[in-house]
């Protein structure tokens, strides 16, 4: 028994290193029967790690950012062009978080606050709510890498 509980511990690890999801338990399961499934399960929720959307806030890189007056809100805003190495993991954390809202943050102050409807794949990010001089300097600063863009699910 002490072998088979090994196997469902050193399982588990494997599973949280390689970053499999918990379905593949399923497996686990049906393989090793209910006892040692109700064991794992157990030393799974100890071993693994907090979700994704409690985790630290995902930063994103800037390859260019500019302001501009958008005539739809009529209000200057910042057109934010994301890196290639940012696009896929904002494309999977709105996919992941669709119909919830996201903070955007630029060095940590709340920039927007919106609801995702649609995941972002095109890597393109508009922020809004500020005076021209405010936008222009903001977008100089994230183009720069001065700033630090970052988002994450928003608290209730």
């Amino acid at each position: 028994m002490g072998r088979a509980i090994n196997k469902v511990g050193t399982a588990l690890k494997r599973l949280r290193d390689d970053g499999i999801r918990p379905r593949v338990l399923v497996v686990l399961r049906a393989y090793l029967g209910w006892r040692f499934f109700l064991f794992g399960a157990i030393v799974f929720a100890l071993v693994w790690p907090a979700s994704k959307a409690a985790a630290d806030p995902l930063v994103l890189e800037v390859a260019e950012a500019s302001a501009r007056f958008d005539q739809q809100q009529n209000a200057p805003v910042i057109n934010i062009v994301l890196k290639a190495s940012s696009r896929r993991p904002l494309a999977e954390f709105t996919t992941r978080h669709l119909r919830k809202f996201v903070e955007f943050r630029v060095d940590g102050r709340v920039m927007t606050r919106p609801r995702i409807v649609e995941p972002l794949y095109s890597g393109v990010v508009l922020l809004g709510s500020f005076n021209i001089e405010e936008a222009k300097d903001m977008a100089s600063r994230l183009s720069s890498g001065a700033a630090r863009l970052e988002v994450e699910a928003a608290s209730a």
